[in-house]
């Protein structure tokens, strides 16, 4: 069985242990870098405007200050199938809200 445990690499994410106090995708990394003595390299992984639901509000917040849907989504740096899933929640919160859609500008 797993034990679950918050990682002490400076990550601050929580998953099954791996080594010492670490979770695994940390230990990996620890071991995958030579062991070093100070721990686990950062994960390599970062997102350009944080997790995917911040990405998403950011996305919604230059919508509401007039960006396309394209200029939104190249601000942000996302792909086009990502723009078109954040368009259709940004569209569905805006009915949701009793508010009409935002027609996309040519």
């Amino acid at each position: 069985m797993s034990r679950v445990i918050t990682c002490t690499c400076g990550c601050d994410r929580t998953g099954e242990l791996g080594v010492r106090t670490w979770i695994r995708p940390c230990a990996m990394r620890w071991r995958n870098a030579g062991r070093p003595e100070t721990g686990p390299p950062p994960p390599s992984r970062t997102y350009p405007a944080g997790r995917p639901a911040d990405r998403r509000d950011a996305y919604a917040a230059h919508r509401d200050a007039g960006d396309t849907p394209e200029q939104a989504a190249r601000r942000l740096g996302v792909s086009r199938a990502t723009r078109t899933r954040y368009e259709a929640r940004y569209q569905q919160t805006l009915r949701d809200q009793g508010g009409s859609d935002v027609p996309e500008r040519p």
